[in-house]
C-alpha cells in the first residue's frame, strides 16, 4: 500500500497540494481526473520520490519502490531508433516483448525507424510501451492519452490493463 499523508506543497505563493490524504492498495489502478493546474502531475512526482513535499509524507508499506514513471514529456532518444529507445530501459525477455507491442500499438513503425520521424502520437505510444514494459511495482502514468485520436486511446488503455501484471498503477488524465 502506499499512503500519502497530509502532503502540502506550494511553489512560492501558490498552495498546488493542500492537506491531501490518499491510499492506494497494491495491484489496484487509481485515475486522478481534476482541472489542469490542480496539482495532479505535482502529486504523481512526490508519490515517486521526484520531488519533495513542503509537510506530509509518501510511505510505501508492503510496496517495493521500484517505479516506472511516464513523464507528459515523452522523454525519449530522439536520434535513436525505437529499439535503441526499448533497449534502454528494459532487458531481456522485456525487451523482446515490448518490439513486439510496437508492433501492436504501432503499427505504422518499423523498430528501426529513428524516434525524430515519428508523429507525436507514435512517440507517446513508444513511451507508454516503455513505461508498461519497465519491471516496476508502481506504474505511474502522467496523462497517457496525450495527444492521441479516439481509436488509439482505446488500444493503449487496454494495453495498460493487460500490461498492470499486480502492480499498483496511478495515473493522471483527462480522458476516463
Amino acid at each position: 500500500m502506499i499512503r500519502v499523508n497530509n502532503i502540502n506543497k506550494s511553489y512560492g505563493e501558490k498552495k498546488v497540494i493542500g492537506n491531501i490524504s490518499l491510499e492506494y492498495k497494491n495491484g489496484e489502478t487509481y485515475i486522478l481526473n481534476s482541472p489542469s493546474g490542480s496539482g495532479k502531475t505535482t502529486l504523481l512526482r512526490i508519490i515517486a520520490g521526484l520531488e519533495k513535499p513542503d509537510s506530509g509524507e509518501v510511505v510505501y508499506d508492503g510496496t517495493g519502490r521500484r517505479i516506472s514513471f511516464l513523464f507528459q514529456e515523452d522523454r525519449l532518444l530522439e536520434k535513436e531508433t525505437i529499439a535503441d529507445n526499448l533497449r534502454l530501459v528494459l532487458k531481456g525477455e522485456s525487451y523482446e516483448e515490448a518490439l513486439r507491442d510496437v508492433h501492436e500499438l504501432i503499427p505504422e513503425a518499423d523498430v528501426n525507424d529513428k524516434v525524430s520521424e515519428m508523429s507525436f502520437g507514435m512517440k507517446r505510444r513508444l513511451a507508454v510501451i516503455r513505461a508498461v514494459r519497465y519491471d516496476s511495482d508502481v506504474l505511474i502514468l502522467d496523462e497517457p492519452f496525450l495527444g492521441l485520436d479516439e481509436e488509439n486511446i482505446d488500444k493503449v488503455k487496454d494495453y495498460i490493463k493487460r500490461g498492470q501484471r499486480g502492480r499498483t498503477v496511478i495515473m493522471a488524465s483527462h480522458v476516463v
